[in-house]
């Protein structure tokens, strides 16, 4: 997995997704795997994850970030694996 810091680094490896461009405000770390980005948003009033991509690899990423909201690509149950959600909303 790479590692890049910064939001433009992040919206360079979206392809500056308006997605992403709302998605990211503060100290942003993204995660790259084939076919998925993912980051973390450090600079609002909480811990703000988000990813592009497959929603299977997008949790094996964030699975450990610690985030309060997390916003995945579309998911099942199955998908979500390992994570513990008290509010899921599609």
């Amino acid at each position: 997995m790479e590692m890049i810091t910064g939001r433009e680094a992040v919206l360079a490896a979206t392809g500056d997704s308006p997605y992403a461009r709302l998605n990211t405000h503060g100290q942003v770390t993204g995660y790259l795997l084939p076919g998925t980005t993912a980051w973390v948003d450090r600079g609002s009033t909480v811990l703000m994850a988000c990813a592009m991509g497959d929603p299977a690899r997008a949790v094996e990423i964030l699975a450990g970030a610690g985030a309060e909201w997390l916003h995945l690509p579309r998911a099942t149950a199955a998908d979500l694996g390992p994570l513990r959600v008290a509010h899921q909303d599609d």
